[in-house]
């Protein structure tokens, strides 16, 4: 049987931070359209492996609280997320400390990040494959008036 590995497309761009920085925390974002984007943060972890620190989300362009200000030199932004939404970087420029040029995830790292969670034990079976959207409704329909 045949199993599907999902990998997040945030943790791969997180990989590359990790392989070409020595940050101990990546903070990624990625345009979700709306003025909002979307959020994981990972820190390194065994074989410089990103761990998510809390599940990835939609973020409005506000400070991201669970980061404090404390460990901002070793903390990294990432993504397109902060190019797109500069206001985002203004609004955690206490938190993060630096910014990486890596905008989007690669495939040599999707297929790394796959490859550690099938050894270790992360393929689910393909019928119990559930897509992983983070904006469920993109578009709302409008309220009629009533007459």
């Amino acid at each position: 049987q045949v199993g599907i590995v999902p990998v997040s497309s945030l943790a791969c761009v997180a990989a590359e931070v990790f392989e070409r920085s020595d940050a101990a925390e990546a903070v990624v974002t990625q345009d979700a359209h709306m003025g909002e984007v979307y959020l994981g943060v990972f820190r390194r972890g065994d074989g410089d492996l990103p761990l998510a620190q809390f599940a990835e989300r939609l973020h409005a362009q506000t400070a991201v609280e669970e980061l404090d200000e404390a460990h901002a030199d070793r903390r990294v932004a990432a993504g397109f997320g902060w190019q797109r939404y500069p206001a985002l970087l203004v609004a955690n420029e206490e938190r993060i400390g630096q910014r990486s040029d890596v905008l989007y995830p690669r495939a040599r790292y999707l297929l790394r990040l796959g490859a550690a969670a099938l050894a270790s034990g992360g393929a689910i079976d393909p019928k119990d494959l559930v897509p992983a959207y983070l904006r469920s409704k993109v578009a709302a329909t409008p309220v009629k008036a009533s007459s």
